[in-house]
């Protein structure tokens, strides 16, 4: 779970570098800080354990989005994040 919640908070911390956008990177590290507090490890913890698939899920739609980010395919970068998102509301309904 620590690896996984560091890998996941490097992933997030370097793509809203990478923006360039300082409100974007504050917002997110604004996010990110709230990340590391004990909902989210329990969060994490519980889909790892009652929903295997679900980190793997997640480092799938990081792929899509740094591969539609690295084709400038702006279309395809929506699609992954909205994905992302819709994947992250789905967890934290069935909790």
């Amino acid at each position: 779970v620590d690896a996984f919640i560091e890998a996941d908070y490097l992933f997030h911390s370097y793509l809203a570098k990478f923006t360039k956008n300082p409100i974007l990177e504050d917002t997110m590290e604004g996010f990110l800080f709230l990340m590391r507090k004990h909902l989210w490890r329990y969060i994490k913890e519980k889909c790892i354990k009652e929903k295997n698939k679900s980190w793997a899920e997640s480092v799938d739609n990081h792929r899509l989005l740094v591969g539609a980010l690295r084709m400038k395919d702006k279309g395809k970068a929506i699609e992954a994040m909205l994905k992302h998102f819709e994947d992250i509301f789905k967890l934290l309904d069935g909790m």
